[in-house]
């Protein structure tokens, strides 16, 4: 299976020099097996994903006030950089994304996700957009506060499941440069949990313990399934 690679312009020639190959379909460079990767880590990202997703959900924009679907990507099948490109097959949902592929940027483009500016992180990252007004819609929000769009579907009793939708390529593994969840580690955070407790309108990762194994028994037994439909 084919990795693919985020190889900038300028450094084209050192990967082509170290074996890398050109796919005019996707107009990226790739190499043939994962096997091969400690050489090309540079362009990588931060993980590769064998298994890629899209999880939807609705929730209310924060300056329209009016009702915006949100998305994330996710895997269940990937080979992350800090843990020695090793296969993991956790449910991860990936946080603030900075790189991906060309072709999949466009494609995400038509669900209002694409590059912005944060002040909050003072980057920019693949972020959600209000259908209606074209607020942003950042992801600290999403990922660290349940409550307000994502984890409320998949934990809360009662709530509308997520759509989700399986974009895996059969050809090609995706290299995605973002933050990886940690979930054991963050279900058993000192501070978020304190922020609970002071004010236990604010739900959190933490409070609500989304730890590794209950991600695990997400999919499909709460989360709509579509394969290869438009959601």
């Amino acid at each position: 299976m084919k990795v693919l690679l985020n190889v900038p312009f300028d450094e084209k020639d050192d990967a082509k020099f170290l074996g890398a190959k050109w796919d005019k379909e996707v107009k990226s460079w790739y190499i043939e097996d994962i096997s091969d990767i400690d050489e090309f880590s540079q362009w990588t990202g931060d993980i590769i994903c064998e298994n890629l997703y899209i999880i939807r959900a609705e929730k209310t924009c924060y300056r329209c006030h009016r009702k915006t679907h949100v998305m994330l990507l996710a895997t269940d099948r990937s080979y992350a950089k800090e843990e020695g490109y090793r296969l993991n097959t956790n449910l991860q949902i990936l946080t603030f994304v900075t790189d991906m592929p060309k072709f999949l940027e466009q494609d995400l483009e038509d669900y209002k996700y694409y590059l912005s500016f944060s002040k909050a992180a003072d980057y920019m990252y693949f972020m959600n957009h209000c259908a209606n007004c074209r607020a942003k819609q950042g992801d600290f929000y999403l990922h660290e506060m349940p409550e307000e769009a994502i984890y409320k579907h998949l934990f809360y009793e009662n709530v509308k499941p997520c759509t989700f939708m399986d974009i895996s390529d059969d050809e090609y593994m995706i290299p995605i440069t973002c933050d990886l969840p940690h979930y054991d580690e963050v279900a058993n955070d000192v501070e978020l949990m304190k922020l609970h407790i002071e004010n236990s309108e604010i739900e959190n990762r933490a409070s609500m313990m989304v730890t590794q194994e209950k991600m695990n028994e997400l999919l499909p037994s709460v989360v709509n399934y579509y394969q290869g439909a438009n959601i």
